[in-house]
């Protein structure tokens, strides 16, 4: 029997990881072989829940969990048996480590929330550690690195680095460092991929 794509789902849904990014071929690729695995997903950035209904159907044994500032989607009672949705903000490790703890470990993470150089690298750096291994840590929509007027926020502490600048030091980490918690990295358009 056929199932849908991942890029079926996202029309489906009407996801811009489809159509406008064009992610869905690349998640396939690099993250297909999870499809029948009982994996806990953690998506931060809900919006209307379009990608956590995708998520569910192409992972029919996962648990998802999603984050959000705002609760915009809440999940139907039909999807309420693998669905979680917390609110907060990306870059409260109270938050993030309180959902670890509930519903983790994660096995696969994917960042498409604020797109905040210091929300994204304060999520990485909280949330990474604690994956399982093997795990996936994936970060969206890095065109938003070469757009500084929205991007940078005093108050967080990696100052004025870029996700794509904190993710080439990520490459040097995975020659250099002795913990060897970063196993790989693949980047594509817009999109990074950090296996643990």
């Amino acid at each position: 029997m056929s199932r849908e794509t991942l890029d079926e789902l996202a029309r489906k849904y009407g996801t811009d990881k489809s159509s406008k990014h064009n992610y869905c071929p690349i998640y396939e690729e690099r993250i297909g072989h999870l499809r029948d695995q009982p994996c806990k997903i953690l998506e931060l950035g809900v919006l209307g829940g379009q990608s956590l209904l995708m998520w569910y159907d192409y992972f029919p044994q996962a648990r998802i969990v999603g984050l959000d500032q705002k609760l915009i989607f809440a999940p139907d009672p039909v999807h309420q048996d693998r669905i979680a949705v917390v609110q907060g903000d990306q870059a409260d490790t109270g938050v993030l480590r309180y959902m670890q703890l509930k519903y983790g470990p994660f096995d696969l993470i994917i960042d498409d929330a604020s797109h905040i150089w210091d929300k994204t690298i304060i999520s990485f750096e909280t949330l990474f550690p604690d994956m399982n291994s093997p795990g996936i840590y994936v970060i969206e929509d890095l065109e938003s690195s070469y757009e500084p007027h929205i991007t940078v926020y005093p108050q967080y502490k990696s100052g004025r680095i870029s996700t794509v600048d904190y993710l080439k030091s990520c490459v040097d980490a995975v020659y250099h460092s002795s913990d060897g918690i970063i196993k790989s990295l693949h980047f594509h358009r817009n999109i990074c991929f950090l296996v643990k």
